[in-house]
């Protein structure tokens, strides 16, 4: 397998052959990338920048990535790079990451994976608190919003640990992490096309701006709302600000999980708390001897089907129920 070395400029090689004696240890092979999307390359303090001036450079490349609009974001990257807007020192974005997410469903036994890379910006290390990360840590940052040319001058970075989740929705386990192996190897073609798929993924540079100042006026919008406190309906019975409860916003789900497995449910117990405890609950236990214990024999009936049900296969029934 051919072993590319990708460096700054930019400047593509791969190692010699064996069958070519005659040939330099490295050979130059910038101009026919496309060729060799399916190899394995080393990132060698590559910006975001030389992603793009590679394309520039191979329009075999620009056909492979013409569905991420890479015609307008090189045209838009042309102009050159520019600062991104003054921030809190805390909050700049230092590099671009390139990660692998997997998911594992352990009851189906199956494994769901992208098929490209995901790309976000990692921050500066912190010099203080702040509301989910503390002085000395790095802030991951999504990149929605960020012009493309206030990233060109970021170094692409590719982190070789794989994140693999839990991916059973019945389990109480749901999202966490089960293992972090490593992959060492990220190919020349996935490289280009995890960059490209988020910096693309709200449509062209002119797309993803609209997108991005309608979220800004939204939540501009929000925050006003918020301020003045005193817009109709706006504000509860004792003046405070209305915050509406899970049960009101999933009152609908919450309600058809409950008739799937329960019968009844008596005051001061309401069907949010029952299906909150049952999805806390330890996935190898008596669901609802469990449930009686926490809010007592005569809180809510059970259809007898599901009395000798562990949590897991309760809540398994309850989503069948539903979904199936």
């Amino acid at each position: 397998m051919t072993c590319l070395e990708f460096y700054p400029g930019p400047m593509l090689r791969r190692r010699r052959h064996q069958d070519e004696p005659d040939n330099p240890a490295w050979i130059d092979v910038t101009l026919s990338a496309a060729q060799f999307l399916f190899d394995p390359v080393k990132i060698k303090g590559v910006k975001l920048s030389d992603l793009f001036d590679l394309v520039r450079l191979n329009p075999d490349l620009r056909t492979v990535y013409r569905r991420d609009f890479i015609a307008e974001f090189l045209t838009e990257t042309a102009k050159g790079p520019v600062d991104a807007p003054d921030e809190d020192p805390d909050e700049r974005i230092e590099y671009l990451e390139l990660y692998r997410h997997w998911e594992f469903d352990s009851h189906t036994r199956t494994y769901e994976i992208s098929p490209r890379p995901s790309l976000h910006g990692v921050g500066v290390v912190r010099t203080k608190d702040a509301q989910y990360y503390k002085a000395g840590e790095r802030t991951t940052w999504g990149l929605l919003g960020s012009h493309v040319r206030t990233l060109l001058n970021l170094e692409i970075k590719y982190k070789s640990e794989v994140m693999v989740t839990e991916n059973d929705t019945c389990t109480r386990n749901y999202g966490q992490i089960l293992a972090q192996p490593c992959l060492e190897q990220i190919t020349l073609g996935e490289l280009l096309a995890g960059v490209f798929w988020e910096i693309s993924f709200h449509g062209s540079p002119d797309d993803a701006e609209a997108v991005a100042e309608e979220i800004k006026r939204r939540r501009d919008e929000v925050d006003e709302f918020i301020r003045a406190g005193n817009q109709d309906g706006a504000q509860d019975e004792e003046g405070q600000i209305k915050t509406y409860g899970m049960n009101e916003i999933f009152g609908d789900l919450h309600a058809r999980e409950f008739a799937a497995a329960f019968e009844s449910v008596s005051a001061p117990v309401s069907v949010t708390d029952l299906l909150s405890a049952l999805r806390a609950l330890d996935d190898d236990v008596n669901a609802c001897a469990a449930l009686f214990e926490k809010f007592g024999s005569n809180s809510f009936r059970p259809k007898p089907e599901c009395l000798g049900m562990t949590a897991i296969d309760l809540r398994r029934f309850i989503h069948d129920a539903i979904y199936k």
